[in-house]
């Protein structure tokens, strides 16, 4: 299939940037195996190595990434870093490969097309055929990544590094696992118990006990992480059925009881848009994309419900309640606590929540830092 002539610039990419749950990144093209991305870090660069091999091309910035004898190797502006998937090689190896890789891409043309099957042979009879990953950067005053490598991952370790609530890999789009490796080690240790298998208990409240019960309902749903702005009808618009990020797993339990957070969110922002974060860039709100930051529902919730305590006591925190999470590296989280205790700790509720791997119920109300815990029952309700 042919790509469809245009034209991306830099500044497009940026402008989405952050994604609603603090991603660095966002995709502005893909063909075939030819994935490209705008990634802008600030100060450090939480993600891990990836399964793929990328070139990146520094538009702004300088940096240092760590080289495969485990030197420091500095960039800047038109600078080229390459990693590759999985092997301990010179860089000059992985330019070679990667060239043969962009040889598949190429336009086409006179014996372009018999070339192109003679690659695709060859990288199929070595078993090598791989996904090239390229991303035009931003940097601001970074220095270098200092991240543990996993044996069978490359050495060679990028301070521009990965694919962009959080910074999710390619294959399962985790972020947890790039923003903390607490985070990673409680989700891995975590397991969902099915509603039906415990005593469900009540939040006190009917619209919360309806809120908790789609929110549930919500991890029956396959959901691919994807933190890309999509432009959306207002008011009652949603993003592709099919995709979503952290806020999209509030977002849509609270429509499923009929509270459109779009519009909610969306006409206090209106009124009131001194009092949101100015992190954005924005003059104005955007009803595509507003109520699907972390730091937006934040300071909406607070507002509009009731912002209550932050402590590290189980039996505070109680099925309905929505909690926001500090994953480290300026990436921000949310979730819903759900009627479902945690078979560590039965006065500790389990979250419904998507952190890369789709809606799921697990036990991590305290794997992260907590930075807002609210309750909200819709706009008729008194805060």
């Amino acid at each position: 299939m042919a790509a469809k002539t245009g034209k991306q610039t830099i500044d497009e990419g940026l402008a989405r940037l952050p994604g609603p749950g603090g991603e660095r990144s966002v995709q502005v093209f893909e063909h075939g195996s030819l994935t490209v991305k705008v990634y802008a870090p600030r100060g450090h660069d939480p993600q891990q190595p990836h399964a793929r091999d990328e070139v990146y091309v520094v538009a702004r910035g300088r940096g240092e990434f760590v080289s495969d004898d485990g030197g420091r190797v500095s960039f800047g502006p038109n600078d080229l870093p390459v990693r590759g998937r999985g092997r301990r090689a010179p860089l000059r190896e992985f330019l070679g490969r990667l060239r043969r890789v962009g040889s598949l891409l190429r336009p086409r043309g006179r014996g372009g097309r018999a070339r192109r099957r003679r690659g695709r042979q060859r990288l199929r009879r070595r078993g090598r055929r791989k996904r090239l990953s390229v991303f035009l950067m931003r940097t601001t005053k970074v220095k270098r990544l200092a991240a543990a490598r996993p044996p069978v991952l490359p050495a060679l370790v990028l301070l521009l590094a990965g694919v962009g609530c959080a910074a999710p890999s390619t294959a399962t789009q985790n972020a947890a696992g790039a923003a903390s490796p607490k985070a990673n080690a409680t989700q891995g240790a975590a397991q969902a118990v099915a509603p039906q298998a415990q005593q469900a208990a009540s939040s006190g409240s009917a619209f919360l006990d309806r809120l908790v019960a789609a929110a549930v309902e919500r991890t029956r749903h396959e959901v691919r992480y994807d933190p890309t702005y999509f432009r959306i009808p207002y008011p009652g618009g949603d993003v592709p059925e099919g995709v979503g990020v952290c806020t999209d797993e509030v977002i849509r339990p609270y429509r499923a009881v009929g509270v459109d957070l779009q519009r909610e969110v969306h006409e206090d922002m209106a009124r009131n848009f001194r009092l949101y974060p100015k992190k954005w860039g924005l003059s104005r709100p955007d009803t595509s994309i507003d109520h699907r930051r972390v730091p937006n529902l934040m300071v909406f919730f607070a507002r509009k419900g009731r912002q209550l305590p932050v402590t590290d006591r189980a039996t505070d925190y109680r099925p309905g309640d929505v909690v926001t999470w500090d994953l480290g590296g300026g990436l921000t989280h949310i979730g819903i606590i759900v009627n479902t205790p945690s078979e560590a700790d039965p006065a500790r509720f389990q979250i419904v929540h998507n952190i890369g791997a789709g809606p799921k119920m697990e036990d991590v109300l305290f794997g992260w830092k907590i930075t807002g815990h609210y309750r909200y029952e819709g706009p008729g309700a008194r805060p």
